[in-house]
C-alpha cells in the first residue's frame, strides 16, 4: 500500500472503503462492507482477485478492519482465511431522525405503491422480482429507484415489458426517504448483501419490509 506521510502527532485514520493506501506511523482502520466479489456465484463489477490482494496487503502493513454486520464479518474471515480477531463488527445506523420534507416524484400517492431502492443491477435479483410481480397479477404499482448497475440494460428491458412498473433514476436523499416512508412496503430480495441499509431505514420509518431470507437481511431485520 502506498505510504502517506502527514505532519503532526500520529492519529487514527479511518478509511471508509479499502484503498491501497496507509498513513505511515498511524493506526489505519479500514471498513470493508463485504467481500461478495470473492464469491463467483454473486454478480459483481468489482475485480475479486484484486480485492483479495489489496486486503491481504493492507493487513500485512498493519491495517485493522471493521465491517457492517456479523454476516459480513463471518464471510470476510472465511473467504480471506484470516483469524477471527482480525475483523470487528460495527453495524450501520439508519439516519432518518432529521428526515426532510421530500416530495414524491410522478403520480405516486402515499401507501399506494411498492418500492425497491438501490442500484439497478444483477445482484439485487431484480429480474426475478419483476417476474414475481408480473405473475402475481396485482395492480399496486412497483417503483424502482436507483442508479445504473451491472446488467442494467437487460433489467431495463424487462422493466419496460412489465406493466405497472416504473423506474426512477438516482434521487436525492430527501426524496428517497420520502419514497420509503410513503410506500406500502419496501421490497429487497437481493441474492446477497453485506448489510442492507434500506431495510433498516424502512423499519425506522415504520414501513413494512419484504426481504429475501439471506443472512445479512435476516440479521438487519431482526429475523
Amino acid at each position: 500500500p502506498m505510504p502517506v506521510i502527514l505532519p503532526g502527532i500520529p492519529g487514527i485514520m479511518h478509511w471508509s472503503y479499502p484503498l491501497p493506501m496507509r498513513i505511515k506511523g498511524w493506526r489505519n482502520l479500514y471498513t470493508v462492507h463485504d467481500v461478495l466479489p470473492l464469491d463467483p456465484n454473486i454478480p459483481s463489477p468489482v475485480n475479486g482477485p484484486r480485492l483479495r490482494r489489496m486486503l491481504d496487503a493492507l493487513r500485512a502493513a498493519g491495517g485493522e478492519f471493521a465491517t457492517v454486520s456479523d454476516t459480513a464479518r463471518a464471510q470476510i474471515i472465511e473467504h480471506m482465511e484470516w483469524p477471527a480477531h482480525s475483523v470487528t463488527t460495527c453495524h450501520q445506523a439508519a439516519d432518518v431522525a432529521h428526515m426532510g420534507h421530500g416530495t414524491l416524484p410522478g403520480k405516486f400517492n402515499r401507501g399506494e405503491y411498492l418500492l425497491y431502492v438501490g442500484a439497478v443491477e444483477a445482484r439485487k435479483n431484480l429480474l426475478r422480482l419483476l417476474d414475481a410481480y408480473r405473475d402475481s397479477g396485482i395492480t399496486t404499482p412497483l417503483v424502482i429507484s436507483g442508479p445504473d448497475g451491472l446488467d442494467v440494460a437487460l433489467i431495463d428491458e424487462r422493466i419496460t415489458a412489465t406493466a405497472g412498473v416504473e423506474r426512477l433514476g438516482l434521487q436525492n436523499r430527501d426524496t428517497v426517504l420520502q419514497l420509503i416512508a410513503d410506500a406500502r412496503a419496501l421490497i429487497l430480495v437481493s441474492l446477497a448483501e453485506g448489510f442492507g441499509l434500506p431495510v433498516a431505514e424502512a423499519m425506522a420509518l415504520g414501513t413494512p419490509v419484504l426481504s429475501a431470507d439471506v443472512p445479512a437481511l435476516a440479521e438487519v431485520g431482526g429475523e
